[in-house]
């Protein structure tokens, strides 16, 4: 699938995917986005990214989350935490 190749998708490729998918201009503006999110190394950056994206998503698409959504998909402990707990072996 594509969002598993976005990993090995580099800035000079990304531009040949968003001609091959037949992208409009929005939307190609949110896969190098997407792209450039997925590659950052430094988290203000990524935070940076992050707001552009949802500036960029579809009206259609958008919807806001509770600040305690927010709070738990912030932090990876909180998912991983409830898969555990979940467990039998737990």
């Amino acid at each position: 699938m594509l969002s598993s190749s976005l990993k090995r998708l580099f800035k000079t490729h990304s531009a040949c995917c968003q001609k091959a998918l037949g992208l409009s201009v929005r939307m190609s503006a949110y896969f190098r986005c997407l792209v450039a999110l997925n590659q950052a190394s430094d988290d203000e950056e990524k935070h940076e990214l992050f707001k552009t994206l949802t500036r960029l998503a579809p009206l259609t698409r958008r919807y806001e989350l509770e600040a305690d959504a927010v709070e738990y998909i912030q932090h990876w402990i909180y998912p991983v935490l409830r898969e555990m707990v979940s467990t039998v072996f737990f």
